[in-house]
């Protein structure tokens, strides 16, 4: 079960991206983080390949938050929780009634670090299919038509690049992952300033205080129109939130959304995180299956556990020195030390069974001796159980009433 649960808790943290974010459609997208690490001092820089010619992607300031996928010759393959500003041509864009959110129009376009498709602008491996939103950063030259200019975005959840291993370090013992991914993500998305589409932001600016004011309260008025495929994984988020806080979840409603969405765009963004779903849902409902197994188990091992004990007890009854109606039962001897009056203890069974006084002088202890008696009495000192270093010490008894069971042949 720990493998499940592992394999569990790892696939929450790549399911934490903002729901404005699109998800990569590429099949990679869906594996879960390997580990997660840190911008060292300094800071880090994402590059389109693992070398140091790589064209840069981010200038990650030190403390961001990577999510690792692979590693080789010293680089990690890295999500980062802020999103990567990368390059998309204006034809394979439309602009949308969300401010500073635009819409990618064909299917497997490329992101690139650079303005250009020549080969210095290698793209990321991640490509972005028709319907998938992307946030605007600004255009590399207002004065042409959008169809024949290139437009900087922030890229989706999933998205990747490459960091030297040497400008990241892992995260603090007792750090949450997961809950610090989930805040690094929502704080990144209220930090990104609202860039129109169609306005003159050649030089990166974003619009002013004012401006910007103004257009989240039209936003607030206007309904977007998403892809039909992004409101049906949003009804699926949202039964899979009531499954998890279930005492007894049922996933039956989500798994069924969530197939509905793969439907609606077999391979869009909302198809990957679809998909990623369902295959938490399949390890879910393991753990839950294999919890049963284990409670039927249990149930069952108990109550044979105590059928048994129950059977042993009634056989080791009749060998038990306190069976019967007495308090005690064993052979009475004596222990004389110089200057200390004698010691009388029951044993059996090569055990001392109870240390036997008579207060009331009824009984002299020192006849019974050799013999097999059964006492009744008051108990003065209960039995202390011994130790691998201290012996134990039996209980006393101040005996109220004796009565020889047997004695040695011949005694």
């Amino acid at each position: 079960m720990k493998l499940h649960e592992f394999a569990l808790y790892a696939l929450f943290f790549l399911a934490s991206a903002d729901a404005a974010r699109a998800q990569s459609p590429a099949p990679e997208a869906t594996k879960a983080p390997t580990s997660y690490v840190r911008a060292k001092e300094g800071g880090a820089k994402l590059r389109n390949v693992f070398d140091v010619k790589g064209e840069t992607v981010l200038d990650a300031p030190s403390g961001t938050l990577f999510a690792v996928y692979s590693e080789r010759a010293g680089w990690l393959e890295v999500e980062p929780a802020t999103g990567m500003k990368v390059w998309i041509h204006g034809s394979f864009l439309k602009k949308t009634t969300t401010p500073g959110v635009a819409e990618i129009t064909a299917n497997s376009v490329r992101m690139r670090p650079l303005p250009t498709s020549d080969e210095k602008s290698f793209p990321l491996p991640m490509k972005l299919d028709k319907g998938e939103r992307v946030r605007i950063i600004a255009r590399a030259d207002a004065q042409k038509p959008l169809a024949e200019d290139w437009i900087q975005v922030w890229s989706p959840a999933g998205a990747r690049a490459y960091v030297a291993s040497a400008e990241v370090t892992p995260l603090a013992a007792g750090e949450d992952a997961r809950k610090l991914w989930g805040a690094a993500v929502a704080t990144s998305q209220s930090d990104k300033l609202v860039v129109e589409l169609g306005a003159d932001n050649g030089a990166g600016k974003a619009s002013a205080a004012g401006t910007v004011a103004a257009t989240e309260a039209a936003a607030k008025k206007a309904e977007p129109k998403a892809h039909p495929a992004v409101d049906k994984l949003a009804n699926a988020e949202k039964l899979m939130t009531a499954a998890r806080a279930a005492e007894n979840p049922d996933f039956g409603p989500a798994k069924s959304a969530y197939q509905a969405v793969i439907a609606e765009a077999p391979t869009g963004a909302s198809a990957s995180t679809a998909q990623l779903r369902l295959d938490e849902i399949g390890i879910r409902e393991e753990i839950q299956r294999l919890k049963v197994e284990k409670t039927n188990f249990e149930k069952e091992r108990v109550e044979k556990l105590a059928a048994a004990e129950a059977k042993l007890r009634e056989v080791n009854k009749r060998h038990d020195p306190l069976w019967g109606r007495f308090q005690a039962r064993g052979w009475l001897a004596s222990e004389v030390k110089p200057g200390e009056l004698p010691r009388y203890v029951l044993r059996w069974g090569g055990q001392d069974v109870a240390d036997v006084v008579c207060g009331s002088e009824r009984y002299n202890l020192a006849q019974y001796v050799g013999y097999e008696i059964g006492v009744v009495g008051v108990t003065q000192r209960a039995a202390v159980p011994g130790t691998a270093d201290v012996p134990g010490t039996p209980a006393r008894i101040d005996a109220t009433r004796i009565e020889v069971i047997s004695a040695h042949l011949g005694g």
